[in-house]
């Protein structure tokens, strides 16, 4: 179910991306053509060196910020791509234990990338409760904090 609703946004999303990589890059070559027909009549002497000078780094500069807005997208495509495939690696690992009798390392090692487990906050307190940081293989981005702390009956309280 969850694949289904990410391949759906997924598609939306690269279709979205496609146009404006299209529009983009058509507007870029708009660009390229304007600034050679700029040259073309500064040296037929149409226009003055200091209009072509003013038009040409206009045309210049909202074609660099073109191109980076191009480059973004890239980036931004590039992430989904690593997002979607920690998603799809997730799915596949949870499809071989969907049914979990013992916990073993095997079945840690595929779903949990590593546990940071820091210092007590007071030292040598059997009451104050160590910070521990999990991050997931399917979230590598992103950690859990887990702050717990123990009361003096034994049950763990969340912070």
């Amino acid at each position: 179910m969850a694949m289904a609703n990410g391949e759906a946004e997924a598609k939306k999303q690269i279709k979205d991306n496609e146009k404006l990589r299209s529009e983009y890059e058509t507007k870029i070559s708009q660009l390229d053509n304007a600034i050679q027909l700029l040259f073309m009549d500064r040296s037929n002497g149409k226009i003055t060196d200091e209009r072509y000078d003013i038009l040409s780094a206009n045309f210049e500069k909202e074609q660099s910020e073109i191109k980076a807005k191009l480059n973004a997208l890239d980036s931004q495509f590039d992430e989904m791509k690593v997002r979607e495939k920690c998603v799809r690696d997730f799915i596949n690992n949870a499809r071989q234990y969907t049914e979990i009798h013992k916990l073993t390392p095997e079945i840690l090692k595929s779903f949990i990338g590593r546990i940071e487990v820091y210092e007590k906050a007071v030292k040598h307190s059997r009451t104050c409760g160590n910070h521990i940081v999990i991050y997931f293989t399917f979230m590598p981005d992103k950690a859990i904090a887990i702050d717990r702390m123990i009361s003096e009956n034994g049950e763990i309280i969340t912070l």
